[in-house]
């Protein structure tokens, strides 16, 4: 995975956190330490540090055979309910459906998020 380079307005320890969820995302199976560290270019001891929080809570589950780790539902859940409180998507909701009634298409609603669309 390219880390690549980050605004330095960027605190670490959140850029890491995100950074192993976009790995997992990635390679969509278990990881190990080692190897989630070598990849994000991270030392191991910081490493196991996040690993640790994120499976105390309840984020990544730890595989009892190798100690690999992947992410749980719980990061799922929390970014649905987020997402499913959003109030601008609320407020254009009926907008849309507006607009796909009207045109017969579909409408989506998406929003930069840097270089991206979400």
């Amino acid at each position: 995975m390219n880390v690549g380079t980050f605004q330095m307005s960027a605190v670490k320890s959140s850029l890491r956190t995100l950074l192993i969820f976009e790995l997992f995302a990635e390679r969509l199976r278990p990881l190990a330490l080692a190897e989630i560290a070598r990849d994000l270019e991270m030392p191991k001891s910081s490493c196991l540090a996040l690993l640790a929080t994120l499976s105390e809570r309840g984020y990544l589950v730890r595989a009892a055979r190798d100690g690999s780790y992947y992410p749980s539902r719980r990061w799922q859940t929390q970014a649905n309910r987020v997402a499913e409180s959003d109030p601008l998507s609320r407020h254009i909701h009926e907008s849309l459906v507006r607009l796909r009634d009207a045109s017969g298409e579909t409408a989506i609603h998406a929003a930069l998020a840097g270089d991206r669309s979400t």
